[in-house]
């Protein structure tokens, strides 16, 4: 009999020590929830977003990522800010992207032409040995016209300066901050500091998603 009552008591004792390891068990996975499991990075977009962003408020010191969700051509950012009239709020901003192959050449084209100039290589003697006219190189960086009538034109140009054509790239197409989109002159200066944005980029760090109620958000 005591033997008997002796099993039953390590048999209670095995189970309560198989219930605290499965509420420490969740306690461990309810500490890696709250702490977002590891910090995510966004994308490129993400930053390039972040930077206007930064230079489209009275108070960027002020900013609070609350929120990012990025596609194949945007990324969206919920923020938190003091404005103009030093009110505390919420506001979003979408920057809209387009690939842009067109972009891509002629901006390889003036970086490679300009590179190769320095190293006392013309342009006439770059497209002759690649077989191109140079007046529509030409023609085709300065925008008048559209498209290369030789699509391996970019190629052979690669190949004679000994580097490697441009992949497809994307530009910035709009930006829209609550219901209010950035002038053409605003987006065409973002455009143009592009590729110093790409170079530079802010910390890319996403930030915990925001809890379902959001007035439960702490600043």
């Amino acid at each position: 009999m005591a033997a008997k009552n002796t099993k039953q008591k390590k048999k209670k004792g095995n189970k309560l020590l198989y219930i605290i390891g499965g509420i420490f068990g969740v306690f461990i996975l309810l500490v890696f929830a709250a702490g977002g499991g590891g910090t995510r990075s966004g994308t490129v977009k993400y930053g390039i977003c972040k930077i206007i962003l930064e230079q489209s408020v009275s108070y960027p010191q002020t900013i609070k990522v609350a929120q990012v969700r990025e596609g194949a051509k945007f990324a969206r950012i919920l923020y938190s800010h003091t404005d103009a009239f030093g009110q505390y709020r919420f506001s979003r901003i979408q920057c809209n992207f387009e690939q842009d192959q067109e972009y891509a050449n002629r901006q390889w084209l003036l970086k490679t032409f300009s590179v190769q100039s320095e190293a006392g290589v013309t342009i006439d003697q770059i497209t002759a040995a690649a077989n191109v006219n140079s007046k529509i190189i030409s023609e085709y960086m300065n925008k008048k016209r559209a498209k290369l009538p030789d699509s391996g034109a970019i190629q052979r140009i690669a190949q004679v300066v000994g580097g490697t054509p441009p992949g497809p790239v994307f530009v910035l197409d709009s930006v829209k901050i609550d219901t209010r989109e950035l002038s053409e002159e605003r987006i065409d200066l973002f455009q143009k500091a592009l590729f110093t944005m790409v170079q530079n980029p802010p910390d890319l760090t996403i930030p915990r998603p925001l809890p379902s109620n959001i007035a439960n958000y702490k600043r």
